[in-house]
């Protein structure tokens, strides 16, 4: 390669993938290439060898990073920011988080239980978490028996709707412009919504799915049903206000998938796994009854 050609490869302009991406949409938008190359200092035929490459990167990036965030420190933020294309749940999601979890349970000397739906996304090993104990409920019995769906999430959507319902409210009020709720900012409600449900709200929803009693400590009533009456005056406030349906608003998202449906191989290797178990339990209490019979 000659010293010119060099010299002209070194003085290249990497733009960041946002500038690559204007370039591509101004393309479609009917300017030309030649246009582009003078006006980008750039090569006419990268525009279009590019494009696909470019177009998908950034909308990786948008998800896993949104600009509101980007100059954010992960760690800095009040919750475990993870991502994913369809804002499901998945098994590699749930292993990372349940792994950060298990190290801190062990350096508070804790060891739960944890309750999960049975669907392919909760389907991992769980043997490899020593401070968390895993049980998953049996298959199309969520609705009767998972806590959350008993009042917890319902009382997660007021405090977050309410909040949201509160800004816009104010704003319009003293004429100022009306928030938009980005990731950002959305993160930091739904900590302060999570934080703001009662213990005895929880309690209450372990109960109504059939969990003994007697595996709770008392706590006062008063704080959960003067806490949920607050909360829908408020609500009800903002929804005369505004002109909106209350419950039509808190339930917005009621049937949004948070999951991905199992396919055929998930399902027929749900199906193997669950009778390779079943035959070592099989063999392992016949071995136990031969020790007996042989003692």
């Amino acid at each position: 390669m000659n010293t010119n050609k060099q010299k002209e490869i070194s003085k290249r302009t990497i733009f960041p993938i946002e500038t690559k991406v204007e370039i591509i949409k101004k393309h479609e938008n009917n300017k030309t290439k030649t246009e582009l190359a003078k006006e980008y200092c750039v090569n006419p035929s990268t525009i279009s060898t590019t494009k696909t490459k470019i177009l998908e990167l950034y909308d990786k990036n948008l998800v896993e990073k949104p600009r509101c965030i980007k100059s954010v420190v992960k760690s800095n933020l009040p919750v475990y920011y993870r991502s994913e294309n369809k804002a499901w749940m998945d098994r590699a999601l749930l292993t990372e988080w349940l792994a950060k979890w298990n190290k801190q349970l062990q350096a508070e000397k804790r060891k739960i239980i944890l309750f999960l739906d049975n669907f392919s996304g909760h389907k991992i090993s769980e043997d490899k978490y020593e401070n968390i104990k895993i049980v998953c409920f049996p298959a199309n019995c969520t609705a009767k028996l998972q806590p959350l769906d008993k009042g917890i999430k319902h009382s997660f959507k007021v405090k977050y709707r309410t909040e949201i319902a509160r800004e816009k409210l104010n704003a319009i009020e003293h004429g100022s412009t009306i928030p938009t709720v980005d990731a950002l900012s959305a993160i930091y409600k739904i900590k302060r919504a999570l934080n703001s449900i009662t213990p005895k709200t929880i309690q209450n929803c372990f109960r109504k799915s059939g969990f003994k009693s007697d595996l709770f400590i008392e706590l006062d009533n008063d704080d959960e049903f003067n806490d949920n009456d607050k909360q829908y005056r408020e609500i009800t406030i903002y929804s005369e206000k505004m002109n909106f349906d209350k419950f039509e608003y808190i339930n917005i998202d009621q049937d949004l998938p948070a999951s991905g449906i199992l396919t055929d191989q998930e399902i027929n290797d749900s199906i193997k796994q669950k009778d390779k178990i079943d035959e070592e339990r099989e063999s392992d209490s016949e071995s136990e009854a031969t020790e007996e019979i042989q003692k």
